[in-house]
């Protein structure tokens, strides 16, 4: 009897371990996970912010096909934005971008937006370290009323850790 209930005591803990296993690698090795991960992240993104269809996996690289950011002082769009980070740094505070690829990113900014009271101090202050390895903007349009300038193409690398900001590349 106890070498049934000591064996009861092995197999549960390794039927959850088996079963987190299992969980963890269907959210990110598969397509299907990813997008199950998408649409409940959605409930807690701000209205003002739109994400296109996902597709990929977390641990190949992720493409969202449209997406953007629209407010009452500005209006941002990316037709195609392609990510791949490392999944292992996150578990030491650490968000590793090895490719970020935003195209044809439009940025609108309403003319007349600006405020006349004091803005408060603006803080990159994360509460977690950002590695950017080969980030890439192509296609970017920016207005502002009548205002308009394009650049074709911006590159960068680097890091931001608590305030500290250290770019390593930009083209």
């Amino acid at each position: 009897m106890s070498r049934r209930i000591a064996r009861i005591f092995l197999l549960v803990p390794a039927a959850l371990l088996l079963l987190v296993g299992g969980l963890t690698a269907w959210l990110v090795a598969t397509e299907s996970g990813t997008r199950w991960l998408f649409a409940r992240a959605e409930s807690v993104l701000p209205p003002e912010l739109q994400i296109g269809a996902a597709s990929g996996t977390l641990l190949d690289g992720i493409a969202i096909a449209g997406g953007g950011w629209t407010d009452e002082k500005q209006r941002v769009g990316v037709r195609r934005l392609e990510v791949e980070i490392e999944l292992l740094p996150i578990l030491r505070r650490k968000v590793k971008i090895v490719r970020l690829n935003l195209q044809d990113v439009e940025v609108h900014v309403v003319a007349g937006a600006t405020s006349t009271s004091p803005a408060e101090p603006f803080s990159l202050e994360l509460p977690i370290e950002l590695i950017v390895d080969d980030a890439t903007a192509t296609n970017i349009q920016v207005s502002s009323g009548e205002d308009r300038f394009d650049i074709e193409r911006v590159a960068l690398a680097g890091q931001l850790a608590g305030s500290n900001l250290k770019i390593t590349r930009l083209v």
